[in-house]
């Protein structure tokens, strides 16, 4: 503040009243929320009709505040042939799902998904009498739903990301038990009682899982005809959380209006008082910082081969992001991307064939949403371990036509590919070998139909680039399909006190995928592909290829 010369009256005058504005609107909305939440409760006590908490819920199953106990207990012999769960995620999967979490909803419940890194995927799951009904994992983010009658009872169960609705339902004959909070939400219907016991969620998205459940256990469907009354009050109460919802996203914006406004009055334009402010933000702290010096090690390495063999390429995603708003690394991100065209990628693969500490590795990965070759640059002594620290590249085909009705075809074409990918590697889990030979010729098959549909073009001219096949599914990706005008030739431009090569019209590149870069980011805390505890693997990288650190960047 003082540095931009203004005093706290002054910032007062400029943002006080706007500030006073947002928390009087959140007051108010939330005191509606509040009486919405009576009403709630006052309904709920009115339909028990006097019926005691312990005819309404299992207070063994409701006492439980631990996930993976929870799974444990539902999963057992005494729950298993006498309860329906249902199982539907709001949100996202959620970051916080281990390798460990995922095998036990396998297990303990006889799911058949992976969980594990399906951060941003709708799912539902519906378990009667120990047998899996129905599993769904949407492949990209749209939403799922499964309606069907279970001896006698009306099951309806839908799961939305939050890019999508972001709602989780769970109906049995009409009512909502799904308590719709982020991560897993599930309901546990006990059929010789017909009673719901349990409605809980667990918040996937942050480590330790924390629970969250009714106060009270919800009423049995023997009071089904205040139903109606109960769904009416929840409405009210949802779109009161909506208005809040829309209440604080208009208050956001406010807020970005009076800070680039002051920040404008210091700097005597926008643009350049944005750019301030983002080179302003602290860097990465401790093993973030460290893994980022990490990828940065790598860049440097991949820069001095492409150099020596006259191989073109160029920053790209968040790496690129980074470059054009912060001079480095963004602080709360972890990976480095770089971005070639096909002719240069095969190029490249044959110059590292001889490289003795350095490796290009390539690898296939398949899932319910995705089938993609992955390109990476590494320590050859990491190129087999799955805990690995890699500089990933990503590829382009030139093409004449790229136009949104063409891209879109070449989605559709990895979307169909994606689909037929994942079911071989369903069909041959036993057969990792003949597996591996079979995802690659599918890759060579649609690569082909790609050249007859979209037109890419198998050499080294084009007037557009187009995102290939090879990559993962990634819809921003759509935006970084451009004239070859538009990319090339390539400027150099600074990137953690080094320089590398970018696009010729690098804001142009990025807003194409993200729109406004100098809006506040919603994924602060939540952007990471890496173990930072991989500490070791990190410090035996940094004490091999040392890196000059300043004093706040230490950790």
């Amino acid at each position: 503040m003082d540095q931009l010369g203004i005093s706290a009256e002054s910032f007062g005058k400029w943002g006080g009243k706007e500030r006073r504005d947002m928390w009087k609107s959140r007051k108010k909305l939330k005191k509606n929320v509040d009486h919405r939440q009576q009403a709630w409760n006052q309904a709920s006590h009115h339909a028990d009709d006097g019926q005691q908490a312990d005819r309404t819920m299992d207070r063994r199953l409701c006492g439980i505040t631990r996930l993976e106990t929870y799974l444990d207990t539902i999963g057992g012999k005494e729950w298993k042939s006498h309860t329906l769960v249902v199982i539907s995620v709001k949100d996202t999967v959620g970051m916080a799902v281990t390798k460990e979490l995922a095998k036990k909803v396998q297990t303990s419940l006889g799911c058949r998904f992976d969980l594990q890194g399906k951060h941003w995927k709708a799912y539902l799951a519906v378990i009667h009498r120990g047998k899996v009904l129905d599993e769904q994992l949407s492949i990209g983010n749209e939403s799922i739903e499964f309606i069907r009658s279970v001896e006698g009872l009306e099951v309806s169960v839908f799961s939305s990301t939050y890019g999508k609705e972001n709602v989780s339902q769970i109906l049995l004959d009409g009512v909502d038990y799904s308590r719709n909070q982020r991560g897993l939400n599930l309901v546990v219907y006990e059929w010789d009682a017909r009673r719901v016991c349990d409605a809980v969620c667990f918040d996937t998205h942050m480590s330790g899982y924390p629970c969250t459940r009714r106060q009270k256990a919800e009423h049995s469907l023997e009071v089904r005809h205040s139903a109606a009354y109960l769904a009416r009050r929840m409405d009210e109460l949802e779109g009161a959380i909506r208005d809040l919802e829309d209440c604080v996203k208009c208050n956001a914006k406010k807020e970005q209006m009076v800070l680039w406004q002051i920040f404008e009055r210091a700097y005597g334009n926008r643009t350049e008082a944005q750019q301030a402010f983002f080179r302003s933000l602290p860097k990465a702290e401790g093993r973030l910082r460290k893994l980022q010096q990490v990828g940065l090690i790598l860049l440097k390495q991949f820069d001095r081969i492409c150099k020596e063999h006259g191989i073109v390429y160029w920053l790209g995603f968040g790496t690129l992001l980074g470059a054009v708003r912060h001079g480095g690394f963004i602080p709360w991100d972890d990976d480095t991307d770089v971005c070639m065209t096909r002719d240069q990628l095969e190029k490249f693969a044959g110059v590292m064939e001889h490289e003795t500490e350095f490796c290009f590795f390539e690898y296939i990965v398949t899932d319910i949403g995705n089938t993609n070759m992955c390109h990476q640059f590494r320590l050859k002594e990491m190129q087999n371990r799955k805990m690995e620290f890699s500089l990933d590249i990503f590829v382009y085909d030139f093409c004449d036509d790229i136009s949104a009705q063409n891209i879109e075809k070449q989605y559709q074409l990895k979307h169909e590919m994606s689909k037929k990918g994942w079911e071989l590697y369903w069909n041959m889990q036993d057969q990792p070998q003949v597996r591996e030979e079979q995802l690659r010729k599918l890759l060579k098959t649609y690569q082909q139909k790609a050249y007859q549909l979209t037109g890419i073009q198998d050499g080294t001219q084009g007037r557009g680039l187009m995102w290939a096949l090879d990559n993962f599914d990634y819809e921003s990706a759509k935006g970084s399909c451009m004239e070859v005008d538009a990319v090339f030739p390539l400027e150099l431009a600074e990137f953690e006190m080094h320089r590398f090569p970018v696009p010729k019209h690098p804001l142009r590149y990025l807003e194409q995928m993200y729109g406004d870069i100098y809006s506040l980011p919603d994924d602060l805390a939540s952007h990471q592909h890496f173990n930072l505890d991989a500490y070791k693997e990190i410090e035996a990288v940094l004490k091999r290829y040392p890196i000059k650190q300043q004093p706040s960047e230490e950790g």
